[in-house]
């Protein structure tokens, strides 16, 4: 029986049987054999995604919306091995979104960019974390350094959309530790706003007169 089976088996197929056989488009066939049309989301009800995504992995044990810290200077004194380099590779990572925000979902024709070092940059949101606007988002518009003087930034508030000027030193990126202290993230309170310390003061004044 075993060599009826044999004998019954078709013949092997040469490679020329494969190149005349696209294999590019097999998954497409198969979508329009279930009845899919190009240019139409797949899916039951036909609303889903027509273009394709893909998703960009974030470093390991990163949370959602953080940034990775930069990498340490690596030391001239350790020893490299054949084939490395003291030069640090370069991270990609997708375009910020509209907010500043850090994205992982691109389309297949998108292109990743080398991450740029953290710091105030011309275009770039950023958090006020000293002064008047503490805890307040912005847009940085431009970066200015006279000599005498520490770099000043103008920035445009996001909720008010006023442009003030501001120390670079005053700026931290989303993120950060001095950034969430200053939105007032992970702590159970609100914001360390402008208003905070006034309450905090006043409510003290109180309790002394009392």
């Amino acid at each position: 029986a075993f060599r009826e089976d044999v004998q019954d088996l078709p013949e092997q197929a040469s490679l020329d049987d494969y190149e005349s056989m696209p294999i590019e488009d097999f998954g497409a066939a198969m979508l329009r054999g279930m009845g899919w049309e190009e240019g139409k989301p797949v899916g039951r009800n036909s609303k889903g995604l027509v273009a394709a995504v893909e998703f960009v992995p974030r470093a390991g044990r990163l949370g959602l919306g953080a940034e990775p810290a930069p990498k340490p200077e690596v030391s001239d004194a350790r020893r490299i091995k054949p084939g490395e380099t003291r030069e640090r590779a370069d991270v990609m990572v997708l375009p910020e979104g509209p907010e500043g925000k850090s994205r992982n979902v691109k389309s297949l024709d998108e292109k990743l960019v080398k991450r740029e070092e953290p710091g105030p940059r011309e275009g770039k949101m950023m958090c006020v974390v000293e002064g008047r606007h503490r805890g307040l988002e912005c847009r940085v518009l431009t970066l200015t350094k006279s000599e005498g003087r520490s770099e000043r930034a103008q920035v445009e508030l996001k909720t008010s959309g006023e442009v003030v000027t501001v120390r670079t030193s005053e700026l931290a990126d989303f993120g950060s530790g001095p950034a969430d202290r200053a939105m007032g993230i992970g702590r159970g309170g609100g914001g360390g706003g402008p208003g905070s310390s006034s309450s905090g003061s006043s409510s003290s004044s109180s309790s002394s007169s009392s």
